[in-house]
């Protein structure tokens, strides 16, 4: 029998601006799940990821332009 693959999340050394690191500390944080503001921050970050995925490391991993 084969082990089964455990899904994980993406190691927390993806690059983000210094000035948005809250944003990582948010993400690990389970608080995002039961605040509808802080889940509302991450929606705004890229509507299309939340909506696909409904958690904040995906949004704020994946490549982006953070100059804005």
């Amino acid at each position: 029998m084969d082990p089964a693959r455990v899904p994980s999340l993406p190691a927390a050394d993806f690059p983000l601006p210094p000035r948005l690191e809250g944003l990582r500390r948010l993400a690990y944080n389970l608080h995002w799940s039961w605040h509808p503001r802080t889940r509302g921050l991450f929606s705004q970050i890229d509507p299309g990821a939340w909506s696909r995925y409904r958690n904040p490391i995906p949004v704020i991993s994946s490549p982006r332009d953070w100059s804005h």
